[in-house]
């Protein structure tokens, strides 16, 4: 399949390049980091928790989940984010507007740059 093989499938905007599902440890930031180079679009499938977007702090919640909190986030290019899951682990889904080759993931401290495969 090439990079595109989902562009314009349902409810997916075009501009989305890449698709990854994470599970984030229970009681763990996952790390400020960045992505220089891609919107991120994410969302909560499972569990709840807190997130840091730039200077904003704000509750995670799942889709569907009817609480108070916020089940979707778009995080523009240079902006620094971390999660943190509350009592379990959170599986999340992120969607990325570069694609999986092009990635950059760069930690707050500047110090490490991640390339996605």
């Amino acid at each position: 399949m090439g990079d595109d093989w989902f562009t314009g499938a349902a409810g997916i905007p075009t501009e989305i390049r890449s698709a990854w599902i994470f599970a984030l440890r229970a009681e763990r930031w996952s790390g400020g980091h960045y992505h220089p180079n891609s919107v991120q679009h994410m969302a909560v499938i499972e569990g709840h928790g807190r997130s840091r977007i730039g200077s904003t702090i704000g509750e995670m919640v799942a889709l569907g989940d009817g609480s108070l909190g916020e089940p979707w986030f778009v995080i523009e290019p240079g902006v620094p984010h971390e999660f943190y899951p509350v009592k379990s682990d959170m599986i999340v889904m992120s969607f990325h507007t570069a694609t999986a080759q092009e990635l950059l993931e760069v930690s707050e401290s500047g110090a490490s740059i991640r390339h996605y495969e």
